[in-house]
């Protein structure tokens, strides 16, 4: 990760998010015998943060279950593999042809490599799918 990713990290820790609900002041919560449990700002900082992110990625919040955390967090894993499949199956074609070289066309959908497919789920370009 380069600078612009922590300080991206660092403003999105401190701002409020839907799904987090705030504690109030002091965030130093108790146990049962009275002994005060620390690190429950970082914790939240955290979860705050991780929202935000999977807000970026485009999880949705509104729907059932899909505002906790671990909900959204496997829905992002499901896209991720989705894609690395479709990436797995646009691939340059290595059949040689009379000269020793290769056709330079996509396997799957036909266009010249790098297709367009190829291009999104690799992340060299931004259009959607």
């Amino acid at each position: 990760m380069d600078e612009n990713d922590w300080k991206l990290i660092n403003y999105l820790s401190g701002q409020p998010h839907p799904s987090v609900r705030e504690l109030p002041l002091p965030h130093v919560l108790h146990s049962e015998a009275g002994e005060p449990i620390y690190g429950v700002d970082e914790a939240l900082q955290e979860t705050r943060t991780a929202h935000h992110l999977l807000d970026l990625a485009g999880i949705p919040r509104d729907r059932g279950d899909a505002g906790h955390l671990d909900a959204r967090v496997l829905q992002l894993m499901r896209r991720c593999q989705r894609l690395a499949r479709i990436e797995q199956m646009h691939q340059p074609d290595r059949n040689c042809d009379g000269h020793g070289g290769v056709s330079g066309y996509c396997v799957e959908c036909g266009w010249s490599w790098p297709c367009a497919t190829a291009e999104t789920t690799s992340g060299e370009r931004d259009d959607e799918l």
